[in-house]
């Protein structure tokens, strides 16, 4: 898998896009809505995403995603984030740095 340069999965637009907004907790139905796209399109490129990540979720997509914000932010390499020493509630990131828009939190599902 080719990396980009920064240290992670090298991504179309639109794939970046896709992530942004499922690792900002949307479902497949809301980002379909958002990007105009149906949601067998969406379903696609989360597993193309997903494949390039090496995850099977869409919280282990997340988690990736936010390991290699901290990691940019901080020099470390996504792994080194995963095994530094800092707890996991003292690192906050801010889903505004991201550019991502929140519809909930993470973990929440509808009824």
């Amino acid at each position: 898998m080719e990396r980009g340069g920064g240290g992670g999965p090298e991504l179309t637009a639109s794939e970046q896009r896709v992530a942004q907004l499922v690792g900002g907790g949307a479902t497949n139905r809301e980002v379909a809505a958002e990007l105009f796209i149906s949601v067998k399109t969406v379903e696609g490129t989360l597993s193309r995403i997903y494949r390039k990540f090496g995850v099977r979720s869409r919280t282990a997509l997340a988690h990736t995603m936010a390991a290699a914000v901290i990691a940019s932010s901080s020099g470390l390499a996504p792994a080194e984030v995963d095994d530094a020493a800092t707890p996991a509630a003292v690192v906050t990131v801010d889903h505004h740095d991201l550019g991502i828009r929140l519809h909930r939190p993470l973990g929440v599902r509808r009824l």
